[in-house]
Order: C-alpha cells, then structure tokens, then sequence
C-alpha cells in the first residue's frame, strides 16, 4: 500500500467521524484532502459526494446560495449525479424567485417615485441560462392607479401612468415567463396529436400575482417592563428585552417605546417591498438608540446621539449620527456593527432577511450586555451556565440581556447532534454574538471498504448493493442502523460473509485481510521447501549463538548441525574458551544449507626456551598461522599451520615443542600446555 493510499484512507475515516459528529466543514475538508492524496479512490470520491450533497439538501430552501456552491463541487466530481442536479435544479428555482421579488420591489420602488419611460433595471445577479423561448398568449395588465404629481417639464399625467404600468408589466411577465414556462410545459399532459408545423396546444394561466412584502419591526433593549406603541395603540410589551411585529402597513407610523422613566420616538415611513425610512431625528429620553432599516439589498442606520465612528462586518463604513447612513450593498445574514472605540465602543448585531425590517436597539445604561446566540432553527433551547433560558429561538435565533460576566452556552433540540458548548464574556452596553451550527440527528451508518477483490459483487442482508471498484474500494452511505451480514462474492472464487454492527451516524470500515477473496480453483502447489539447515565447523566445544539465542556447542570434531534454522537475516556468534569471539550475518533460506566456518583465533602466554636462558611471549594460533610474538621482539615469527611439520608434548607435559619444515625446533612451556598442544593439534591441516 503506497503512502498516498493509506494517507487518503486514514483522511476519508477521519471526515466521516467528523461529520458523524456534525462538524460539516472539518469533515469535508478532511474528504477533500482524501481526495486530492488519491483522485482515482471511488470510496473516497463516493463519500465526498454523499456528504456534500447531503448538506446542500438540508440548506437549499434557507441558503440557495451555499446550496449551489455545494452542488457545483458535487456535479464536477459526477456530472451525472441524478440527486445533484435535481437540487441543482431546485437551487435554480429559489435563485430565480429571489430574482424576480428583487425586480418588482425595484419596478414598485420606480413606479412610487414617478419614474418615466424607463423600465427600471433589476439588481445584478447572475441568472442560469434562459428556457427555449416559448410563445404564450399575453394577459391585458390593467395599470394601478397612481395619484398625480405636479412636476415641471413632464408629460400629462396619464402618460406618465400608462409608460410606468406598461414598464412594470412587461418587466414582470418577462422575468415570470422565465420562472414559470419550464414547470407549465412539465405539467402539460401529452395530447393526442399537434398543431401544424409541430407546435403543442398549450394554455397557462396566468401568472400569479406575487403578495406584497410587508416590513417587519424588531426591538431589542435592556429595559425590564418597557411596552410598545404604534400609532398612539399599544402593540405588545417587551419580552426577554426583545419585541417583534410582523406585516408592518403601508404608511406613515408613530412608533414608542418606554417605561414611562425611559422612552423613545421613531417616526418612519414604511411602503411594502421597500426600506422602511426613519423620518425626522430621533427623540430619546434616558436611552441610546440605534435604528437600522433594510431593504433589497440596500440599509440605513441612524442614532439618536454622536456623531460617532463605526464599522461594520470589520469593514469602516463612516460617521454615525442622527442623519442617517446609507449601507449600500447590504445582503442577507448576520452582520455585527460597531460603535465608538476604546472605553466608548459598543458593539450590536442584527439580522437581514429577504424581507424589509426596521430594527431599533435601545439602550437604557443598565449593568447589562445583549447576547446574541444564532443556531439557525427554531425552537432550540438555550442553556446558561447549564441553567434552561425561559425562551427558546424565534427564527432560529435569541437575543438575551445578560449580567455581565462569562457564561458557557449551549443550544439543545429533540432530533439535532449535540454541539459542542461556548464561552461568551458579556460586558456591559455590549453585544455578543455566538453562532452554533445544529445538525440533524444522522439516522444511517455508512459502509467502507478497502483492499477488496475487484469487481467483486457485495451484499447486504443478501441484497446487492454494488460493486467493487478497480482499485480495491466501495463505501456505501444509507446502511440502516443494526446488525447485518456483508457478503462479498465473485465467479472462481469463494464467496464470503462477515457480520457487523452498525451504529447510526457511524462507519464500518473492511480492511483487505478481512474482505480478500480465496480463488476456489484448483491448482497443484510444489511441495513445501524444507526449513533452512545451518552447519557450523569450527573449534570443538565452541557455543553457536544465533541472535542472542544459544543452539548448541560443537562436538569433538568442532561441527554443530542446526535444524531446523530460522529462516530470514541473523547475526550468528561462535564462543569458546581461550579463543577470540566471532561474529557474522547470515541469511537462511527454506530448503537451503548454510555451511559456516568461523575461524577462531587463540592467544597463549609461554614461554620460548632457548639454548641458554629463554624469553616470554604470545604464541596465536588461527586462520591458518601460527605467529609468535616475543615480549623483547627479537625471537618472533609467522608461519602459515602448513608448515607445522610435528608438535608434541615435553617436560612431563609442563611444555610443547614445534617443528618447522626448513626450520629449527621451538620448545616452549606455558601454564596450560596440555590445552594449548590440543589446540594447536587441532588447527593444524589434517594429513
């Protein structure tokens, strides 16, 4: 197995425990890095894709865009991924819906200021390509009517009204026909027959009025028994610090908020699919107030004091103060605005949806710091410091009005993974702001397997469900939870199973030593190799070592047999007394013999006699000499044993003598001579 193919395995395990766990982006990215180690790997490329499609499915109605960025990665890996392109195709569709509220909230927008002759351009967005044009029978559009206004230098006021209506008009049937004509030709039942020149009979309805989209009204504040008022009637009380109101009416509005010691005033002007416009300064008592307003794609925010420096999202956007700030380009999702700097900073989030909403902060300088706790579904429940909040999320967020001090956080709901729990320090004035990301409760496990004979069919519970791929791999990702058999078989070989238990959200993974495949053909093996033989000849009495571990001591004659031998690499030692160690590698082979003749070598004090007085020395014996090293250096020598002509014993066996062929006689005597003579004898070339 290379590296790449065990870094790619070890990263794919690693990805599905990962979002086994819920922790989506971690996740994918460790399959994308499995990924690029291995792009050939289909269980890889497989998991990758489940996964990415999987989550593009549970965001595509809230997140059309991550959807389709999801689902573009998913379709380049497999352009034929039927599941894909289906939410490809739904992702499409809510992209054009946007489009088309974008443009008639414009082209309403364009008709209330008056507007002439142009049919007001629709926000940029990139649109997928257009459906074959179709003809259909257009509806008469009957103008709204529109109070007239004096402008100078303009035409009569009923042209003015019948170019703004045709302008609307034809704008929306245009952008509608795109939409609408695809799904209209799906639903068409099939007739029998065809108009000539091959045109179908078809007759939609018309297209259908879109709601208009009211403005919503959305208060947060640290005032405990504050209540709402518009337009001189009380609408609500505070709860938690945070009030909302849905479908704000078309027209001019008187807004209050207060508790008699505290109390704000905001007059704004609100026109359905447009930005609701604060009108006048701010009036506050006791209180700091923030107001935001946002429209497609458009924002204002004023306050009730400054001027102040503030940014947004990191980003500087100018001076804050009671004139209001236009924040141009302001798209959908939560942003973080901030305040002042230092000591005076203040920091609070809002929230902007497709639909306009006027959203005002106020601030009464109590000991209290706003958090802000987004987990994206409704009904979650919050924990403080593991104490329940009394509310739970209200379009998948909650806005609570702290002590200041640091608290853990966590986000439960029946059915979704546990996240893990967050640490927040609330400070006074401030907000804060913690996002966790709740996951479906995973109900499936998934089936991974590696190193298998390819091709081979696999099954579950006896049920096929695919194919080993060329390079060994499968996975599989909806296996329900519970106890199954895997079964793997394939022509000319033998098949077999494996049980296991799978546990949802989990992953069984089948390695190659438990899925290889045996081939049930028969074939005629060679007998087995014998296992190795080793035959050491060297002194007698020696011990043989083979790494570390005695196997005996040669005999008489100096030959040890081992058998049988360990087969591989060794490090082979001989040891016997008066000698020198040996050391050496061998490599056993099954059915090999190995002769090994270590040479030793022995060293042995004497002492050379000569005709008169004598000298000591060390007389070595071994690798086919026999030297002499006198301690004074005059009376050594080196002869090879060949030259050895007679050895023998002498002086009642205190001493030993040897003769040299071409030479003179060497006497000598030593304190082990009986031992030192066998030696000798026993080096010397047999005759």
């Amino acid at each position: 197995m290379n590296s790449a193919y065990g870094e790619a395995l070890r990263l794919l395990a690693e990805g599905q425990e990962m979002l086994a766990a819920g922790r989506f982006k971690e996740g994918v990215e460790a399959l994308r890095g499995a990924h690029h180690q291995d792009e050939r790997n289909s269980a890889v490329q497989r998991a990758l894709l489940d996964a990415l499609v999987e989550r593009a499915r549970t965001v595509v109605e809230t997140d059309w865009r991550a959807a389709e960025s999801l689902l573009q990665e998913a379709l380049d890996l497999d352009p034929g991924h039927a599941l894909a392109k289906s939410l490809h195709t739904l992702a499409q569709d809510r992209k054009r819906e946007e489009f088309i509220q974008l443009c008639v909230a414009q082209a309403r927008r364009a008709q209330a200021r008056g507007d002439i002759g142009v049919v007001p351009q629709a926000p940029t967005v990139t649109m997928p390509p257009p459906p074959a044009p179709v003809m259909l029978p257009m509806q008469p559009v009957r103008p709204e009517p529109v109070p007239p206004q004096e402008v100078s230098a303009r035409p009569p006021a009923g042209k003015k009204i019948l170019w703004i209506a045709t302008g609307v008009a034809v704008l929306v049937v245009l952008v509608l026909a795109a939409l609408l004509v695809p799904r209209l030709l799906k639903k068409q039942p099939a007739s029998g027959g065809a108009t000539s020149g091959g045109t179908a009979n078809l007759t939609p309805n018309p297209p259908p009025v879109l709601p208009p989209q009211l403005a919503g009204l959305r208060v947060y504040t640290d005032l405990e028994n504050a209540k709402v008022t518009l337009d001189g009637n009380e609408v609500g009380a505070l709860e938690g610090g945070q009030f909302s109101l849905d479908n704000l009416s078309d027209g001019q509005h008187a807004l209050e908020i207060g508790d008699g010691t505290s109390q704000a005033k905001i007059s704004v002007a609100s026109v359905h699919d447009s930005m609701p416009v604060v009108q006048g300064p701010l009036e506050a008592k006791n209180l700091k107030v923030i107001v935001v307003t946002n429209g497609p794609q458009q924002g204002q925010v004023v306050l009730s004091y400054g001027p102040m420096q503030a940014s947004m999202d990191g980003q500087e956007i100018g001076t804050l103060s009671s004139t209001p700030l236009a924040l141009p380009n302001l798209l959908p999702g939560t942003h973080d605005l901030v305040l002042g700097t230092g000591k005076d900073e203040r920091k609070v989030s809002f929230q902007v949806a497709a639909t306009p909403a006027l959203t005002v902060f106020l601030s009464a300088d109590r000991n209290v710091g706003n958090l802000l706790v987004i987990a994206g579904e409704d009904g979650a429940t919050v924990l403080l410091n593991g104490r329940k909040y009394t509310r739970t999320t209200r379009r998948g967020q909650l806005m609570i009005a702290l002590e200041p001090k640091r608290y853990t956080v966590s986000v439960v709901k029946d059915g979704f993974q546990t996240v893990p729990q967050q640490e927040v320090n609330i400070q006074k004035g401030q907000g804060s702001k913690l996002v966790f990301a709740l996951q479906p409760v995973p109900r499936v496990a998934s089936l991974v397997i590696a190193g298998a004979t390819p091709l081979a069919e696999v099954l579950l519970d006896g049920k096929p469900l695919g194919a080993i791929q060329q390079d060994g791999s499968f996975s599989v990702a909806n296996v329900q939870p519970g106890p199954h058999t895997i079964g793997l078989k394939k022509d000319t070989f033998k098949p077999k199973e494996l049980q296991r238990q799978f546990v949802a959200g989990g992953s069984v993974h089948l390695t190659a030593n438990e899925v290889a495949l045996e081939s049930a053909m028969v074939t005629h093996q060679p007998p087995p190799l014998a296992p190795p033989k080793l035959v050491v000849q060297t002194v007698p009495g020696a011990q043989v070592i083979i790494d570390g571990r005695p196997y005996g001591q040669t005999g008489s004659n100096g030959r040890l047999e081992i058998s049988p031998a360990p087969a591989g690499d060794h490090t082979v030692e001989v040891v016997a007394k008066l000698y020198g160690n040996f050391k050496g590698k061998v490599t056993l082979s099954p059915g090999q013999v190995l002769p090994m003749t270590p040479s030793l070598l022995a060293s042995m004090p004497v002492e050379h006699k000569h005709i008169v007085g004598s000298c000591n020395g060390i007389l070595r014996v071994g690798s086919g000499r026999v030297q002499y090293q006198a301690s004074s250096g005059k009376d050594s020598f080196d002869y090879p044993l060949a030259a050895v002509k007679k050895a023998g014993s002498q002086d009642s066996g205190k001493g030993f003598y040897l003769e040299i062929t071409g030479a003179k006689r060497y006497d000598f005597r030593a304190p082990a001579a009986a031992e030192d003579l066998q030696i000798i004898l026993h080096a010397l070339p047999k005759q």
